[in-house]
């Protein structure tokens, strides 16, 4: 066992050790979901941050606390035109995003202003989701400024 926190060392523990130390209180909040392990999560994450529909920044940051021997490395970030996240920016507005609002059943319209998913280098894909953020997307690149703006006065205004 790996507890993603960081600072946590691994340890072997039978089964039901396990359930008792951990799964209980993780259950008691909700489902838990099983990500298989990713040999690549030292190469660090990608977040895609979007102004509703569109993508308007990226970020990437290396390693977290799942990679003990590196040290986390500096947010950094990108705007939407980065040439080497355009095959991922065109998959995710044009496939992943209207997947997303058909399975939830939302508009454009009712996305959140601000929201984000975070990527890691996939094996056998390009990318594979870790998470989907929408409460807490701060700091956010500053090329989101100003689309975020805009549609909060259309919002307003609207």
């Amino acid at each position: 066992v790996h507890h993603a926190k960081r600072g946590s060392e691994e340890e072997v523990l039978p089964l039901e050790v396990w359930i008792e130390t951990y799964a209980v209180d993780y259950f008691k909040s909700g489902p838990m979901i099983d990500q298989e392990f990713n040999p690549r999560i030292g190469e660090g994450t990608i977040r895609c941050y979007f102004v509703r529909d569109r993508i308007e920044g990226f970020g990437h940051q290396e390693v977290n606390a799942l990679v003990p021997v590196v040290q986390p490395g500096p947010r950094l970030y990108f705007p939407p035109d980065r040439p080497d996240f355009q095959s991922l920016r065109r998959v995710a507005e044009a496939e992943w995003v209207p997947s997303l609002m058909d399975a939830v059943g939302v508009s454009p319209e009712e996305l959140p202003m601000l929201w984000d998913i975070d990527l890691m280098y996939g094996q056998s894909r390009d990318y594979m989701l870790c998470e989907i953020n929408v409460s807490s997307v701060f700091p956010y690149p500053e090329s989101a400024m100003r689309p975020l703006a805009q549609a909060i006065r259309s919002r307003l205004s609207g």
